[in-house]
Order: structure tokens, then sequence, then C-alpha cells
């Protein structure tokens, strides 16, 4: 199994470089400098999110203007993932809990990178699984609605179906030691492992986990990769409200 273990952008629109948080705070652009520090790479020249339209856990229609007014905290998974994304979701569980009455400005996004087997289904029982059922919005679509939207948010997404996708303790650790568990307690990594074993397996898909947060007016501005503690995505979410 190989990893895309950090989030990579290529375009003019996004950073050719994302840091590892680390808890390393960085300055915006000076037009910025007056508001709360950004945890992250911030994004000098933000740009408004690119658009979509696709289908929710729940079975319902989600666009992203339906989060006009909020914070949203956007990333990219998939339910048969083996590594990474069991982690991140846990830590969208946590800071969602974290955020506390605050919640109500934020709303957390996951667009799936595996269409063909995310069906909402299958989403609103991964969904269940984390007790986000009703508290994000995890999305699907086919892959003609899917692919230039990867590549609009600059997210790498490569499946071979010809590498069956399987748990590896070995590799888990590695990312582990890499800050992939990074604030999260002994109670989650065990459910998280516990959710691969349940959901995981197949064929594999590769890739990139931006967590990138959209201010209340659709606006781009930081963001982290999958060593964020669920501490720094309430920070950045508090600090555009």
């Amino acid at each position: 199994m190989s990893f895309m273990s950090f989030t990579r952008f290529s375009r003019g629109s996004l950073p050719l470089v994302v840091m590892l948080c680390g808890g390393m705070f960085v300055s915006g652009a000076s037009s910025l400098a007056a508001e709360p520090a950004l945890i992250g790479t911030v994004l000098p020249n933000s740009q408004p999110a690119p658009a979509f339209s696709l289908t929710d856990q729940q079975d319902r229609p989600y666009s992203l203007s339906s989060s006009a007014g909020k914070v949203v905290v956007l990333t990219f998974l998939y339910t048969h993932c083996t590594d990474e994304c069991p982690f991140i979701a846990s830590k969208l569980r946590d800071a969602s809990e974290l955020l506390g009455n605050d919640g109500a400005d934020v709303d957390f996004v996951i667009i799936t990178t595996d269409p063909e087997r995310d069906t909402p289904s299958l989403l609103a029982a991964y969904s269940k699984e984390f007790g986000m059922y009703d508290r994000w919005h995890f999305v699907t679509g086919t892959l003609d609605q899917l692919a230039p939207l990867w590549k609009a948010y600059d997210v790498e997404v490569t499946v071979d179906k010809n590498t069956i996708d399987t748990l590896d303790m070995s590799d888990i650790r590695d990312l582990e030691s890499k800050g992939l568990n990074r604030g999260l307690s002994d109670a989650d990594v065990s459910h998280a492992l516990q959710v691969i074993g349940k959901f995981g397996g197949g064929y594999d898909v590769d890739h990139s986990t931006p967590i990138i947060f959209i201010d209340k007016t659709g606006y781009m501005r930081v963001i982290l990769d999958e060593n964020a503690s669920p501490a720094d995505i309430v920070a950045n979410a508090r600090a555009l409200f």
C-alpha cells in the first residue's frame, strides 16, 4: 500500500508547499494581521472555494452555498480507507465536540475520493459509526462530478484496482510517529482501528488529505494536513468567526 501522506498543491491559486502544522503559527497577509493567528499554511492570495452540489449521507442534496455565513472545514476521505481517513474523521468529530455551542457556526464537510463505493447508505453507516450522522456532510456523486472537483481543489486521487488495500500496522505506526494521532485519545485511536476493520479494504485509493478552512464569505483561507490536532482545527475555525 502506498500513501499520499502530505497535502500537495501545484496550481497558482493554492500554495506550492504545505508545512506540517505541528503547532506552528503562521501569520497571514498584512490585511489579516489584526486577526487571530491561523495555524498551518495561510493562503496569501485567498480565492473563492470551488462550488459544488452533491449528495450527503442522509441522501439529501448539499451545496457549498448552503454553508454561506458559516466557517467550513473541508476535507477528502473515503470509507474503505485503511490508513489516514478514520483518524482524520476522529479529529473532525473531536473538534465538533470541542466547539460546543460555537459548532452552530461551523460546517464539517467531507468529499469522497471513492464515488464508486461510497453510496449515501454507506456514508450514512460510516457517519453513524462516528456519531456524526447529523453533524457533518459526507458527500458523494458521480465520477464525472467529482473528478473535476478534486482537480479544482488540487487533490490528487489515484485508484488502483489491482492493489488490495489492507491494514498494515507497521504503516499505521509510521504514520502515528509522524503525528497522525496527534491530539487523539487512546480510545480514539482504538476506535479508528476498529473502523478500519469494519469498513476498510478492497481496492486501493491513494489521495492527498488537505483540511481546508473556508471563511464565512466563501474564501479559502488556511490549510492543515492530517497531522493537525482537533484543537488546531477548533483554533482555526474560531479565528475565522
